[in-house]
């Protein structure tokens, strides 16, 4: 009885799945490694050094999860003699060209599982929220022909599994807010878990995260205590202030990295998010007073709990950095990614120019979204357009919750625009375009399935030409565009700089032949 009642799952997965493969082998899963060096090539090589049982390079973002799971593909493949190569001492000068085309073409058969995965649980998201099955999949659909969607189709990249774990923890978020669920504890886990697992593949859900718990905040919430009475030790007054510690002296202590130039703004940060953490939580449970000092005491050490757990458990891996841990406090090295910003000299000069640059850059992108025809104006006026005629059916908590979707959404792009002085990168969409379709779904108890159709439909006509120009582009493999590539990487310092361990000899060699 409970396979029939989930079968619809399983159907919708099996169709995105097949959807996925149809187009991502009509871009071409055979072409060249060269194709997209970043970041195909240099995930594939961070695989390499995973079964090498070697530190991999690769932590700035620092994509770990997709590193780790990427190796672990490789290495069924390999049990299955399927490949001949899966680590980096197998590797020598005769087999590199083959051994990376193989490799390269398992990656994108890997990201196209990803991406069916991602399309899947945003559905299943959607219907945490919609509560209908096929006004659930009309609005993935939406999400699945988006421009961020169609770009993560013809590459791997970190951020589309970095997306697919925070869909996760907001899915397990909005459980446990759900009033009369039991296991809080295991709903709240997950959240935690799979938020921690999202910035450690890609380092700026961290900013993004104060965002998602916004859009949580004005949804119709009906839980109003965490239940954690049997806990009567955590009334204590000593426990909030040993947890205020052990965070302050984890931060200071790694802190003390030389890596990072303005490690007293990244405290800040990290506090900051800490804060809305415990504020999101606060207003929540306020209904309760009488309990909410020990639930939010709870909710914190289980925070903390899970975060060592994780960290533990992954140092495991011999081939897992200590960087990447370095990276979750000291959050600002990240500033190093940040388009045209001065020199760090000093942390005030440097965070009022952080926060002109937003300013400026959230104008940019406003004229960008706003004043031209996209997902985002098209979405925006017809949300606007909806509540408007229908307002007498949606609550003022309902409105609230679309407004800030509708600006949650603008402002996830504005942050993501850091990395670009002012524009928006088609790979970063994956993260705002879930967040304004999420808007539509106070809808679903007066718009008629056939209207969400036509908006489907507009949506896609709309994403069109950017995304067959992109398949276009990505499904050319001819020998005169084929030959500039290899020549450019041959001539750059790229293979040399991102991939240390990497014999020299071997694509000089496939160098030295190719061009002569």
């Amino acid at each position: 009885m409970k396979f029939k009642t989930n079968y619809h799952y399983l159907v919708i997965l099996i169709f995105f799945t097949l959807s996925s493969f149809f187009l991502s082998n009509y871009i071409g899963l055979d072409r060249h490694w060269a194709s997209n060096l970043d970041h195909e090539f240099t995930l594939v090589y961070n695989a390499l050094l995973f079964n090498s049982e070697l530190p991999i390079e690769y932590f700035d973002h620092p994509g770990f999860f997709t590193i780790l799971f990427l190796s672990l593909f490789f290495q069924i493949f390999a049990a299955i003699d399927l490949i001949s190569v899966y680590n980096l001492s197998q590797l020598n000068s005769e087999n590199f060209d083959q051994s990376f085309q193989d490799l390269i073409f398992l990656t994108r058969i890997f990201s196209t599982l990803c991406l069916s995965l991602f399309c899947f649980v945003s559905y299943v998201f959607l219907h945490k929220f919609s509560n209908h099955k096929i006004y659930s999949f009309i609005l993935s659909l939406i999400i699945f022909s988006s421009e961020g969607t169609i770009f993560h189709l013809a590459q791997l990249r970190t951020e589309l599994l970095a997306m697919f774990f925070v869909i996760l923890s907001l899915i397990f978020l909005r459980t446990f807010l759900e009033d009369g669920k039991e296991s809080k504890l295991k709903y709240l886990s997950g959240f935690f878990l799979f938020i921690i697992c999202a910035i450690l593949n890609k380092m700026q859900v961290f900013f993004l995260f104060p965002l998602f718990l916004l859009i949580l905040h004005f949804y119709e919430n009906s839980m109003d205590d965490f239940n954690v009475a049997e806990y009567n030790f955590l009334n204590k007054k000593w426990v909030p202030y040993t947890l205020f510690f052990i965070v302050i002296f984890y931060i200071w202590k790694d802190n003390k990295n030389i890596f990072d130039p303005l490690p007293m703004l990244s405290t800040l940060a990290i506090l900051v998010n800490l804060f809305f953490m415990n504020l999101f939580f606060l207003l929540i449970l306020k209904k309760r007073p009488q309990t909410l000092k020990v639930n939010l005491v709870a909710i914190n050490l289980w925070f903390i709990l899970i975060f060592f757990l994780i960290k533990n458990f992954l140092h495991i891996h011999p081939s897992t950095s200590e960087m990447i841990f370095f990276n979750l406090t000291n959050i600002m090295s990240i500033s190093t990614f940040v388009s045209n910003l001065p020199e760090i000299t000093e942390t005030i000069s440097f965070t009022h120019t952080l926060f002109t640059r937003f300013f400026t850059n959230f104008v940019s992108i406003f004229h960008t979204v706003i004043f031209k025809i996209n997902i985002y104006s098209v979405l925006i006026i017809l949300n606007l357009l909806i509540t408007t005629i229908y307002r007498k059916h949606l609550t003022s908590k309902m409105i609230k919750f679309n407004f800030t979707c509708l600006v949650a959404s603008i402002l996830i792009i504005v942050v993501n625009s850091y990395r670009s002085d002012g524009g928006v990168l088609p790979h970063y969409l994956i993260f705002s375009e879930l967040v304004i379709v999420l808007s539509f779904c106070n809808f679903v108890k007066f718009l008629q399935v056939r209207y969400l159709v036509l908006i489907l439909i507009l949506v896609s006509s709309v994403n069109f030409q950017n995304n067959f120009e992109y398949i276009k582009n990505q499904r050319i493999n001819d020998q005169e565009r084929q030959k500039n590539i290899i020549v450019h990487v041959c001539k750059s310092n790229y293979l040399s700089y991102w991939h240390k361990n990497l014999n020299e000899d071997y694509y000089k060699n496939y160098c030295n032949n190719y061009l002569n």
